[in-house]
Parts: C-alpha cells; structure tokens; sequence
C-alpha cells in the first residue's frame, strides 16, 4: 500500500494502528514518518521523527531527518535548530578518528587549494547557479578541487569537470579514505555546499581533512567544531544571529544570492489577467513547504479576490494521493477545488512558460523560496514574501533586498502578506508595468554580478586564510567576520 501512491492515506492509517498497538517499535514509527512525509503531512511526520528520538536519542539518521524537516513548520526558532545540530553533530562524529597536525605553508600570498565537496555537480542543481561565478574566479589566487559525491552524473557533471582544476569522483569511497585523499591534495579550505541536503558527506569533515573548512548554504548551523566559517550575508545571518552558530559568521558583500539566467528563455508574455479577467496565483515550491499556516494564508487571499485562480507546482504533485490531500485541505478552508490547478514536474523550459502564465507569486513560510523566487523575477513575476528570524524564512527577503524591492513586496506579518497580495492583485496595470522591467532589473542588479561574487568569494577565503597565518584559531564570540 505505501508504494501506491493513490492508496497512501490508507497505508498511513495502518501505520498509524501498529505504532498505537507497539508504541516503542522504531520501525513502525519510521514507516508512519516516510509516510506521512510522502503525502505531504510535515507535521505528522516531524511529530513521528521526535517520538523516534525520544525513544533512541542516539539515532543520527533520523534525528539529521528531523533537522532538516523541522524547517518547513513556523514554530522553530534559531535556538531549537542550534541545539538540535549540536547534537546530531555529537551523535554524527562519534568513534571519528582524529588525523594529526598539519604540516602547511602559512604564506599569506600563497595560492590557496580550495576543494568543495558535494553531490549537486548536476544539471540544475542549487550548485549550478554557481557556475559563471566559478569560471570568474582567479585561478592564480585559487586553485579549486572538487569531490563530487554524485550517484549519477549527467552533462552537467560534465559540465563541471571542466571548471575545476582538479575533480575527484568520492562517491565509492569510504569517509576514511576520501579525507586521505582531500589530504594527500593540500587542500587549505574545504568547503561543504549543501549542508545536510542529499549526497552530502559531512562524515569526512567529522574527520578534519583541510586545516580550515566551511559551511556554504546549510540551512542553518552544522554544529560541528571541525567547521570553523560560515559563508553567508547580513541579511540572512545578521549579527545578532551569531550565538546560535558554531562557525564564525563571514558576510559577502553584495549578498548571497546569486542567479545564472537560463541558457534558453520563453519570451516575456503580458500578465494572463489581461486576457483571462481575473488574477492568477501561483506558487512553484516544494509542496512539502506548504503548510497548515501557508496554506490557512492562501485561502485567506483567495477569499477576498473571490474570481482569482492559483497554480501549485511541485515534482511531488504527481502522486495522486499527495495532489488529493492537497485539495481536500483547500476545500476544509472553503476554497473550491476547481480554483485550484496541481502540477507536477514539466521540462525547464516548459516550467519557465508555465512561470509566465501566473499574475503574482506567493511564498512559502517559513521556509522561503530561493530559485522559484529567482526564476519568477526572470519571467517578469514578482513573488510576495513573508519574512521571519531563521535562515530559509529569510532567503525572500535577502533575493529582494539584493533586487532593491524588499520595501514592495516583503511583509513581516501575516496579515500584511495577505494584504500586500490581495493589494496587488487590484493592480493589475502596475503588474503589467513591473513586468516589462524585472528582468532588466535583475541582470543590472548584484544577483546578476558573476564577476562581483567570485571576487566576494575570494576575498572570504582571503580573510579565513589570513587569520590562519596569524596564528588566531576560530573562536566563538558574538563578533561576526565581515570583509565589506
């Protein structure tokens, strides 16, 4: 029954029965939870996981599970994620062997070796974002080595290969002997992109191959004392942020994001409100971001413009139980089912047209959009944000802080969000006219800056390795590293 998708909710009132019958049996708990999650419930499946911790406080993969998860619900703050990621990174490390000094050139001039580790050297990945800003990269200040932890390379990983001066294949290898081989490269800064995301292999950092290494996009912090630096801005981490990290707060200047347009573009289309007489919605986030209070927002703004439609796109959408669920959950909000169109995963380029045929983007809380938000200002379509205190409730407003359009389309409270939209959606000669200029907007902004992030980028790595020759250890104060 769980591999029927359509038969799901049936399978989870089974699971749900045998945990009820034996309360303590870890493998039911963990079949009610994978699930729960399947379907799109994220509460459940958070409340499931925290039974499963609470019963084994030891289980490091359920509880690196539970970390990640607890980002998509609102009642989650700084304090709860730090406290959860030192322990899983306690749990993770343990029986790790400890690897003996480094014997290191501490020229400050030197070229650095600066290796990053990941399982995103993929076609459309968050790290192919990435790409422009690497090949923009002083190669006689940096040289870059890859360890590439992909199961299944495509063009892109091709792609990527050719960008480093070295790339390394450790997908087969063991944590031990992928930390020998980073160490056998001299690597200076070993970077984990990614955080916990898949593919990623946090096990060889447990280990300290490279004398300084550091988190670039985790969604919060790892928790380990073996990553000293956190790559970040001042909008997403600001200062006051710095004592639920264990790694010292380094800001680029600019900002963090940053937007490599597609090779390949539909062209711009006028707002389909013009032709179709009422506003269309639209939000083209992971369902599973879609929570009980995204979801009692939405209902909320549909309500008040009572002719408006929205599109919901996401890759999970293809399962006929997860696409039920969600609109059964509309329709308990008295939101009628037909205003409401569920799409699954299309090609880019089809997923770019689909972009154009929505009027007003809305976010997700509190775990924002990052390339969704980018991509809808590339069509011309401006996303409504709600922002918070943690890292991924932060990420619209730090893309529109960068874009110059915070003031405009970023609220801070619920109520504002349902305001500004419904605001918006009266304005329909004003979202024709912000749509003729975002794109341009964008390529003149800092989002759009390859050159001017590599350069960021390099002057971080810089800093972290000048305060290496000068003898001074990472150490965990509330003073935050800036290199503006």
């Amino acid at each position: 029954l769980e591999r029927d998708s359509a038969r799901r909710r049936e399978a989870m009132s089974y699971w749900q029965q045998a945990c009820e019958m034996d309360p303590t049996n870890v493998d039911y708990l963990q079949a009610y939870a994978r699930c729960a999650r399947a379907r799109g419930d994220i509460k459940k499946n958070v409340q499931v996981l925290e039974k499963i911790i609470a019963l084994v406080p030891d289980h490091y993969d359920v509880l690196g599970h539970l970390l990640w998860m607890v980002n998509y619900l609102p009642n989650y703050d700084r304090a709860d994620l730090c406290d959860l990621a030192k322990h899983w990174a306690q749990e993770y490390a343990l029986g790790v062997k400890r690897l003996p000094s480094f014997d290191i050139c501490l020229s400050s001039t030197k070229q650095l070796r600066i290796g990053i580790v990941s399982g995103d050297f993929l076609n459309n990945s968050p790290f192919a974002f990435y790409e422009s800003s690497l090949m923009a990269m002083n190669r006689e200040a940096c040289a870059l080595y890859a360890y590439s932890n992909v199961d299944t390379p495509n063009e892109g990983t091709e792609r990527f290969k050719a960008m480093f001066d070295v790339f390394r294949d450790i997908h087969d290898m063991s944590d031990d002997e992928a930390a020998t081989q980073i160490r056998r490269d001299g690597i200076d800064i070993l970077i984990a992109f990614g955080g916990r995301c898949k593919g990623h292999r946090l096990g060889v950092f447990a280990e300290k191959p490279a004398p300084i290494q550091v988190d670039w996009g985790a969604l919060s912090t790892l928790g380990f004392p073996q990553i000293e630096y956190r790559i970040t801005d001042d909008v997403l981490d600001p200062p006051d942020m710095q004592p639920y990290h264990t790694e010292e707060l380094v800001y680029l200047p600019g900002g963090f994001a940053i937007y490599q347009p597609p090779r390949e573009s539909p062209p711009m289309v006028a707002p389909p409100a013009q032709a179709n007489g009422y506003v269309t919605f639209g939000s083209f986030n992971n369902h599973l971001k879609i929570n009980d209070l995204v979801l009692d927002l939405w209902s909320q703004i549909l309500q008040r413009i009572p002719q408006s439609r929205m599109v919901i796109k996401s890759p999970g959408l293809h399962d006929p139980g997860a696409r039920r669920y969600f609109l059964e959950r509309f329709e308990k909000r008295g939101i009628d089912a037909k205003r409401i169109s569920l799409c699954a995963r299309t090609e880019y380029y089809d997923h770019l047209c689909l972009l154009g045929q929505v009027d007003l983007l809305l976010d997700t809380y509190p775990f924002n959009g990052y390339r969704t938000t980018l991509e809808g200002l590339w069509m011309g379509v401006p996303t409504v944000i709600l922002s918070g205190t943690t890292f991924v409730s932060r990420m619209g407003l730090a893309i529109m802080r960068q874009l110059g359009w915070d003031a405009a389309f970023v609220a801070q409270t619920p109520q504002a969000y349902i305001d500004r939209a419904c605001a918006y959606a009266g304005q329909l000669n004003e979202l024709a006219r912000i749509r003729t200029v975002l794109r341009g907007l964008l390529l003149s902004s800092s989002l759009c800056d390859p050159a001017r992030y590599a350069r960021s980028l390099e002057e971080a790595f810089r800093y972290m390795w000048q305060q290496r020759c000068d003898g001074q250890t990472h150490a965990q104060t509330e003073d935050t590293a800036s290199i503006r």
